[in-house]
């Protein structure tokens, strides 16, 4: 187990989105206004949250790309506030790249029953100034305000 999370956590938080991997979701989903988790050396957008701007603590707006930390729960922060930005309608859209782990409690109890849509990663992302792919797969999830790929009702069956 201690070499899985060896392999899993480098110590950084800022892995690039690749920009081609990018275009492909601007081509999908539309024109980014903001990406809500950046610096000034990886942001795909002109309006970008800094770590020191705290983008958890900060109003989104339009179309928003989302690439979190991925260490120390971080995921399940940024989940919480691109549900929460949809919701209040202050984002009108808001599209993560996130690592899939659909065993997970996130997976069941923050994606599932709120993602617009998600979509699965084929390969592994070889994240800007990364030593090969990802030790891990990923997965594009979509929020937009009163959409739910899954109604709540058949999440509720027996």
């Amino acid at each position: 187990m201690a070499d899985i999370k060896a392999c899993l956590s480098t110590g950084k938080d800022d892995w690039e989105t690749p920009e081609d991997f990018f275009r492909e979701q601007e081509r999908k989903y539309g024109t980014f206004d903001l990406d809500a988790c950046a610096t000034k050396y990886n942001s795909k957008c002109l309006s970008y949250f800094s770590p020191e701007e705290d983008g958890l603590k900060q109003k989104w707006f339009g179309n928003v790309w989302c690439n979190p930390a991925y260490s120390k729960g971080q995921p399940d922060f940024w989940i919480r506030k691109a549900i929460a930005e949809v919701e209040a309608g202050n984002a009108r859209q808001v599209v993560m790249l996130l690592r899939c782990d659909t065993s997970t409690k996130r997976w069941h109890d923050l994606i599932v029953p709120n993602a617009a849509d998600w979509d699965f990663v084929r390969g592994r992302i070889k994240f800007v100034g990364g030593d090969g792919g990802a030790p891990f797969a990923s997965v594009v999830v979509v929020f937009r305000k009163g959409e739910k790929r899954i109604k709540r009702e058949a999440l509720l069956r027996p």
